[in-house]
C-alpha cells in the first residue's frame, strides 16, 4: 500500500492491505495522543470513522488505539473504539490487552469501564464454550482448548510481572525499607511465572503455526482466536526478553542492593510489554 503523510509528523504504523490510504497530517502520533489525553471524542471519531482504520493503526511502541485510550484513561474515546471494533480484548503487537494496559497505568475509569463490559473474560468464557460445544470434533476441541488456555495464561503472566515491576520501582524511588512480605512475594511470583513461561515456550515450539491457525479458522466459534494466538505464538517462539526479565525480578532480594543500572536493564526488557 502507499502511504502519504506530512513528514513533519511521526508516521503511522499501518498493516498492509489492498487499498491506498491517504493519511492527513492530523493523524500523526502526537496529535492522536493529544486527543486521547484530553478525551476529545468528537474529533477523535472524525479521525477514525471506521473499523478498518482503527484496527490498522499501531503506535510506534506496538500499541493499538484501544491500548492508548486505556492508558490515558480516555473513557469516551475508549467506549467509541470498543463499539466500533467489538473487541475489548484486542492485543498489542506484544500480546497485551487494553485492560492489562489500564491496570498497569492505574487508569481507574478505563479499568471500571472495561471490566463492566466483561473485558479480560473472553478466553475464560471461550474455553468453557469450546469445552461444551457439540459441533466441534473431540480431537479438535482438545487442541483448541489448549490454544485458549495458552492465551489466557500468557496474558495473565505478563500483567502480573508488569504490575510487580511497577511496585518495585515505586519502592525503590521512595527508598522504602525492605518489605519482607513483598520481597518474598516478588520472588515466589517470579519463580512461578518463569516455570509457566518455560512450559508455554516448550508447548508452542511443538505446534506448527500454519496448522494451528488453520484449525482455529475451521470453526466459527474459534475464529476470534486467530489474531491473539498468532501474536502470542510468535512472541513465545521469537524472543526471550520476558524470561530474562522474570529471572532478574526473581533475583532481587534486597532493595538496598538494587541499583539504577539493574532497574534500567529490567525496564528495557519489559518496555515492549508495558508502554
Amino acid at each position: 500500500m502507499t502511504i502519504r503523510i506530512n513528514q513533519t509528523y511521526q508516521p503511522l504504523h499501518i498493516q498492509p492491505n489492498n487499498e491506498t490510504e491517504y493519511l492527513p497530517q492530523t493523524l500523526g502520533e502526537h496529535m492522536i495522543k493529544t486527543l486521547l489525553r484530553q478525551d476529545l471524542a468528537s474529533p477523535f471519531q472524525n479521525c477514525f470513522p471506521n473499523e478498518q482504520l482503527i484496527r490498522c493503526y499501531y503506535f510506534s511502541d506496538g500499541m493499538t488505539l484501544l491500548h492508548k485510550a486505556a492508558e490515558y484513561d480516555a473513557v469516551q474515546c475508549l467506549r467509541y473504539l470498543v463499539e466500533m471494533t467489538n473487541d475489548p480484548d484486542i492485543l498489542s503487537k506484544t500480546g497485551i490487552t487494553p485492560l492489562a494496559q489500564a491496570l498497569s497505568c492505574q487508569s481507574d475509569a478505563a479499568i471500571a469501564y472495561l471490566r463492566s463490559i466483561g473485558a479480560g473474560q473472553q478466553f475464560k468464557m471461550l474455553s468453557q464454550l469450546i469445552g461444551e460445544s457439540g459441533t466441534i470434533a473431540k480431537a479438535d476441541r482438545d487442541q483448541l482448548l489448549q490454544f485458549a488456555v495458552l492465551i489466557e495464561t500468557y496474558t495473565g503472566i505478563v500483567t502480573n510481572l508488569r504490575d510487580y515491576f511497577n511496585q518495585l520501582c515505586l519502592r525503590f524511588i521512595r527508598d522504602d525499607d525492605n518489605d519482607l512480605l513483598f520481597m518474598e512475594s516478588l520472588r515466589l511470583i517470579s519463580r512461578d511465572h518463569l516455570q509457566q513461561l518455560s512450559g508455554l515456550v516448550q508447548t508452542a515450539a511443538n505446534w506448527d503455526l500454519s496448522s494451528a491457525l488453520a484449525l482455529i479458522d475451521r470453526y466459527l466459534l474459534t475464529k476470534q482466536l486467530h489474531e491473539h494466538f498468532d501474536v502470542i505464538y510468535r512472541h513465545l517462539t521469537a524472543d526471550s526478553e520476558l524470561i530474562r526479565f522474570g529471572e532478574m525480578m526473581g533475583s532481587v532480594t534486597d532493595l538496598g542492593t538494587l541499583t539504577w543500572d539493574q532497574l534500567n536493564t529490567m525496564q528495557e526488557l519489559i518496555d515492549p510489554y508495558r508502554q
